[in-house]
């Protein structure tokens, strides 16, 4: 059986582009380098980390996402967060 944790995911401020916290406390938009963490103390303290980024105006709207453990890093439990993973499902047109 997979390890089941949480994911924290936001949106980048500038772009709206879906990221992850990772290891090293940064965002990335690559949810196989995202920080599975199964430790409520340890949810907590990086959700604080992640509301001084939208204090920063870094980031908007972080939360835990439930994810497990996978070959290929995290991977999220939910359709609605595995649709938001892969990206937009439209392709945005300019005029």
């Amino acid at each position: 059986m997979s390890a089941l944790g949480k994911v924290i995911t936001a949106n980048m401020l500038t772009d709206g582009v879906t990221v992850y916290l990772d290891a090293a406390a940064t965002w990335t938009p690559s949810l196989a380098k995202a920080l599975l963490v199964t430790d409520e103390s340890e949810q907590d303290r990086l959700m604080k980390l992640a509301a001084r980024d939208v204090a920063t105006l870094v980031i908007v709207d972080p939360y835990l996402m439930d994810a497990e453990e996978s070959a290929d890093g995290p991977r999220p439990v939910s359709q609605r967060e595995r649709i938001r993973a892969g990206g937009p499902t439209i392709q945005y047109v300019f005029s």
